[in-house]
């Protein structure tokens, strides 16, 4: 079975955003104890992370709209050969976490409700997925309809058109600092929230969507970064 929670944040005067999250579950059973295959998927727990702070750093004193940023910023991760990503739903207090690796169409990591993590492996159109902490990964294809939606958060294309761009209707905010990196604060009244790097490339860095009692929050790090996602062992994997 398969589950997946949407999260709409909507202002009467700008486009929505939708922040979606799949669920992947699978029959995997749990046979021992393994270290996960590929670059994130032997984490089952999102760090905490660090809150946006104003920090005493000089404004970019960037001409660019808002617009403009946000734009160039979807552009590169549309782009982007790879990039890590890190989130957190909460929604009426049940709390769901993933951290995943994007590398050149592959696709490494875990997406966990509460403590009950789903760990995946993603190489061309072959995907694994398993459930628990340890045990063997079921071997399957990112055509399974059972799946295909699962590997969203693995194509740089849809995860930037989940996020942005919207445009006509960001503000520009103070330049803050996100986890030490210098960032300039987008926003969409008090609902979504866009922190880019200050850099001549602006990169996304964190993206909030609050409304009610649903609170999203994905964090992107080491876009474009050298990295490299293989295949579980053969000896992990249900039936080889």
């Amino acid at each position: 079975m398969r589950s997946s929670v949407k999260v709409v944040a909507m202002s009467a005067a700008a486009p929505s955003l939708v922040i979606a999250l799949p669920l992947l579950l699978t029959a995997c059973s749990a046979a021992s104890s393994s270290p996960t295959a590929g670059s994130t998927a032997s984490s089952s727990t999102l760090p905490a992370s660090t809150p946006a702070s104003a920090s005493p750093v000089t404004p970019g004193g960037s001409s660019l709209s808002a617009d403009q940023i946000a734009s160039k910023a979807n552009a590169d991760l549309k782009a982007a050969t790879s990039y890590h990503l890190s989130g957190t739903l909460d929604i009426s207090g049940t709390t769901e976490t993933m951290k995943l690796t994007h590398a050149a169409g592959n696709c490494a990591g875990t997406i966990s409700i509460g403590n009950q993590p789903i760990s995946f492996v993603q190489v061309g159109s072959t995907a694994w997925v398993r459930a628990g902490s340890g045990g063997d990964y079921l071997k399957t294809s990112t055509s399974n309809s059972s799946y295909k939606q699962d590997f969203s958060y693995c194509d740089p294309s849809q995860v930037a058109e989940l996020v942005g761009p919207m445009s006509g209707s960001l503000t520009k905010g103070a330049t803050t600092t996100v986890d030490g990196t210098q960032v300039q604060k987008l926003a969409l009244a008090n609902v979504i929230t866009i922190y880019v790097t200050t850099s001549a490339t602006p990169e996304y860095e964190r993206v909030t969507d609050n409304v009610d009692s649903e609170h999203v929050q994905l964090d992107f790090s080491s876009i474009n970064a050298p990295v490299s996602i293989n295949p579980p062992p053969a000896s992990e994997v249900l039936g080889t």
